[in-house]
């Protein structure tokens, strides 16, 4: 029997749900759940304390692209989103290898200072996935390209090649009977490097052709850049000095804590994904945007996060072994701010819609610092949970800073029955229409 094509109705049905934004929540659940599909493999191969140093490594290489970055990803967002992107992108192509001396400089300084307790070949290996994790700032600004065109499949694609390159590595080290921190290096640079090759594929900027000047771009971009880097430190730079405050094996609690706690940051990623050449328009009806933004995002971040602590006290020992019994209260602690952290990501984006750089710059260093000192105050003392503590009130802090900073009245901040229409409209829709509010 001859095939019979499909309908073109059904057709279009089909690409329209390959392009939805639910696209990206898949997407983005995938990248939060990739550690956790992987933790317990590499947390009983390393123990707490190679753990510990895994995920300080780790988050030395993710938060150095972005202090490099200087804010040029939501520079390049912004020309997307109101002209072309095409030249600032070319900018950044040009600027990643210069950036490359200076991320090998910051490993070097990390590794003889927190780092000192690793091998001498592991820190070799560590320095040059430092600087390789400088195409990561690629990859930042070719998403925000994809962002800005609404473009959810290829977003969900480029997002999800780093986090699957990496647990394939991981499992492949692990049959092969070679899962050692030294392996998962090799791999956390070859999947930066897979990401930045999936990025240049999907944009398709060639990069030959009319370029914007560095300084200029930098320029701009130092208004968002503190932003980024508080937002990424709050997490990464947290990890990095838990090493020398509280020690490897509680930071490697602390891990769990952090992997667990950032699950509902997917609802964060899909709004904003959705609202953000909306959010870039300032007018009467931006805080109404605003309001409703945050409300769907709580609405369904909660979820997840009462069902992850629920389940958190019997989960963790049993997927990640009896060693890891004390990284329960620790994740309780982190996911108590999980909301938090979801809606101040979808505030700090309407800000960097808005060119409120600077206010967006504040408000996420308040929350870095509130974290940093309660690191140190109640690290020595409670340990992880002291951290994931910090973590909380650091999130708090920068989230209730973003609703002052975008004046949202308090009664668009209160939820209402026709949110569950928003969350449908907004996350499952991709559509974001002022009249059906």
């Amino acid at each position: 029997m001859a095939h019979r094509a499909s309908p073109p109705l059904e057709r279009g049905k089909l690409s329209s749900i390959a392009n939805s934004p639910s696209i990206i929540a898949a997407s983005r659940l995938l990248v939060q759940l990739s550690p956790l599909i992987t933790a317990p493999v590499v947390a009983r191969a390393l123990g707490p304390e190679g753990r510990g140093y895994y995920a300080a490594c780790f988050a030395a290489m993710i938060l150095t692209p972005v202090v490099l970055g200087a804010g040029l990803p939501l520079v390049v967002r912004r020309r997307a989103a109101n002209e072309t992107a095409a030249p600032a992108l070319r900018a950044v192509y040009f600027l990643i290898p210069l950036a490359v001396p200076f991320a090998v400089g910051i490993g070097i300084l990390v590794e003889k200072t927190l780092l000192s307790g690793i091998d001498s070949h592991t820190g070799v290996l560590y320095i040059v996935g430092m600087g390789c994790s400088v195409l990561f700032i690629g990859t930042l600004c070719t998403q925000s390209v994809l962002i800005a065109e609404q473009s959810y499949r290829s977003i969900a694609i480029v997002q999800s090649i780093q986090p699957i390159s990496l647990t394939a590595g991981i499992v492949i080290g692990w049959v092969a009977g070679s899962l050692t921190l030294d392996w998962i290096l090799i791999v956390a640079a070859i999947s930066m490097f897979s990401s930045f090759v999936a990025g240049l594929a999907l944009t398709r900027i060639p990069l030959r052709g009319k370029r914007e000047t560095i300084p200029g771009m930098l320029r701009e971009g130092v208004t968002y850049s503190g932003s980024q880097i508080a937002e990424t430190a709050n997490v990464t730079l947290i990890q990095v000095l838990a090493v020398g405050v509280i020690g490897a094996a509680e930071t490697g609690f602390l891990a769990i804590a952090v992997t667990i706690a950032g699950l509902p940051l997917t609802i964060a990623h899909t709004v904003t994904a959705v609202i953000y050449k909306d959010a870039a328009v300032v007018d009467r009806r931006s805080s109404v945007l605003t309001g409703i933004a945050l409300r769907v995002t709580v609405l369904a971040a909660a979820v997840p996060t009462v069902v992850l602590a629920l389940s958190a006290p019997i989960a963790i020992p049993l997927i990640f072994g009896q060693a890891f019994v004390p990284a329960v209260d620790t994740t309780l602690l982190a996911l108590s701010a999980s909301v938090f952290l979801a809606g101040g990501y979808v505030l700090a984006q309407i800000l960097a819609a808005q060119n409120k750089g600077a206010w967006m710059t504040v408000n996420q260093l308040a929350g870095l610092a509130v974290s940093v000192a309660f690191l140190f105050f109640f690290g020595s003392q409670l340990g992880a949970d002291g951290a994931a503590l910090g973590l909380a009130a650091g999130w708090l802090t920068a989230a209730g800073l973003h609703v002052i900073s975008l004046r949202v009245p308090l009664r668009l901040l209160v939820p209402r029955p026709r949110d569950v229409k928003h969350f449908v409209a907004i996350v499952l829709r991709g559509r974001f229409d002022y009249e059906m509010f």
